[in-house]
C-alpha cells in the first residue's frame, strides 16, 4: 500500500508552452572535422610584488547599489494566491526542518538512556 503525498495544491497548473513551428531554413552545425581545438592561452607571470588591479571602495559601492536597484526594479509585489503559496512552502519547510531536529534529539535521548 502506497501512502503518497499529494502536493499538487503547492504547485499551480499551468498551461504548456505551445509548440514552436520548425524554422524554414535549416540548422547548419559544425562537423567535427571543422571543430578546431583552441590552445589555451597562458597568461604572462606576474611579479608578485606588483599591486592587483582591484577596484575601490565606491567602485564596488556603487556596483552594489545598482545591482540593488535593478533587483528592485524587477521584483513585484506578489498576489494574494501567490502569497499564500509561498506561506504554505515555507511553513512545510519549517515543519519538516523541525521534525528532523525532533527525530535527531530524541534518538540522542534514547542512545543517552541506553549507556
Amino acid at each position: 500500500m502506497s501512502s503518497a503525498i499529494n502536493f499538487t495544491f503547492l504547485f499551480p497548473a499551468q498551461t504548456p508552452a505551445p509548440i514552436q513551428p520548425a524554422p524554414s531554413q535549416p540548422v547548419h552545425q559544425a562537423k567535427p572535422a571543422q571543430q578546431v581545438a583552441h590552445p589555451v592561452q597562458h597568461k604572462p607571470a606576474q611579479d608578485s610584488s606588483a599591486p592587483e588591479d582591484k577596484p575601490s571602495w565606491r567602485t564596488r559601492a556603487k556596483s552594489f547599489l545598482l545591482e540593488y536597484k535593478r533587483v528592485l526594479h524587477v521584483t513585484k509585489k506578489p498576489d494574494k494566491f501567490e502569497f499564500r503559496e509561498i506561506v504554505k512552502v515555507s511553513g512545510l519547510g519549517i515543519l519538516v526542518i523541525g521534525l528532523i531536529g525532533y527525530i535527531i534529539t530524541l534518538a540522542k535521548e534514547m542512545i543517552m538512556k541506553a549507556v
